[in-house]
This record gives structure tokens, sequence and C-alpha cells, in this order.
């Protein structure tokens, strides 16, 4: 769910859309600003922060290690000290670092071998629209789906795949290497403000970027 799906679908409750306005700070790429302090100072005007994070993204960066789950999570912020930041789903405290870099990372989804597999083997001409470079869908119409080179990816994973199978009738040992592919994400790292007070949120000034 994108930061924009996720304002929709709190107003469609009327008890809060006539009440309740949001504004989306994006935090990719990397923005220069006091995580704490900025944070505190929407808290203290009685508003609500949500973090929007790629979890796959931020966890492969790390140990190279990518969960089976959904990557982007939506975490409420309920408080800051000096010491961390409150955050819900799940309930814990983490630095003001490893919250700002969970929320800077690019805006990627991964998929697992076994989701194209699956995929690919249901219906072999979904790749179709990868191939074709001038595609005008709306999906396939962000040119990050050629810069990433996703098709290759795709291609790689099931020319193992074709190796596994085949390896596996003659019972010689094949590990395939590719286990995820990236894709482009329509969602965006970065914190949702919801307010009362539409001024104060439409006059905030926009996060810098870092030099």
């Amino acid at each position: 769910m994108s930061a924009n799906d996720l304002h929709e679908n709190l107003l469609q409750y009327p008890e809060y859309s006539s009440h309740i306005h949001c504004r989306f700070f994006p935090f990719w790429p990397p923005r220069d600003v006091d995580l704490l302090q900025w944070l505190s100072h929407w808290i203290k005007q009685g508003a609500l922060p949500i973090a929007i994070m790629n979890m796959d993204h931020y966890h492969s960066q790390k140990t190279n290690f990518y969960s089976t789950s959904s990557s982007w999570q939506h975490r409420i912020i309920y408080g800051v000290e000096p010491r961390g930041i409150y955050l819900m789903n799940p309930i814990q405290i983490q630095s003001p670092q490893q919250v700002y870099e969970q929320l800077t990372v690019d805006s990627i989804t991964y998929v697992t071998r076994q989701e194209i597999v699956q995929r690919y083997n249901q219906s072999p001409m979904c790749l179709t629209p990868l191939a074709i470079n001038n595609n005008t869908s709306r999906l396939f119409s962000d040119t990050r789906w050629r810069t990433m080179n996703v098709l290759g990816q795709v291609v790689n994973v099931l020319r193992e795949d074709r190796q596994l199978n085949e390896n596996e009738t003659r019972n010689i040992p094949y590990r395939p290497t590719v286990t995820h592919v990236r894709i482009p994400s329509t969602c965006s790292s970065g914190i949702l403000i919801f307010s009362k007070d539409y001024n104060q949120l439409i006059n905030a000034i926009d996060l810098p970027l870092r030099q």
C-alpha cells in the first residue's frame, strides 16, 4: 500500500475525513534532517507520524537476507525521547539512526524466485509486456523496468530453474544463485503526517536533500 493509498483509505471514514489532513514527506533520496527533533515537533503539535519503510531492501543491505513477507511496512510513531523513537507494528524502540536508515531506501520490491517460476509456469506469456520496449501501460511505462533490467533478471531465474530440473533428472547437484528479482515499486519510503491543522501541514517546509 502506497502513502496515497493509506491516506485515501482513511478518508473513506466520514468521522475522520472532515477533520484529519495528511501530508507525505519523502525520505528518498536521503534527506538532511534531525529526525528526532523533527518528529518531536510534529508530535508536540498533536500530529500522528506514520513511517513507510522498505524492510526487505534495508535488511538486504545489512545481512544479504530477504524475508518472504511483504517488504513494505507502515509503522506508527507514538513517541520520541533522547535515546530513541517508539514505534508500533511491532512495538519497539529504535535509535534515530536505525529509523533513518530504514526510511532512506529506494522504491524497490523483491520477488522470490519461487513466485516467478510459478507464475511463468501458469502463464508463459506473462513475460511479453516486459519484452516490449514501447509498452504504454501505466505499470511498465516506468523506465526503471528497463534500467533495472527486470526482464534479464527474470530470464536468469528461468534459465537456472531449467538447469535445476535437468540436473535433478540426472542426479547432479545444482543450487540456483538467484533467489530474488528486484523490481520497481509504486511505494515510496518516508513519513506520513496526519494532523487536524491543515495550514500547518501545507506550510511546512520540504525536507532538504542530504548533500
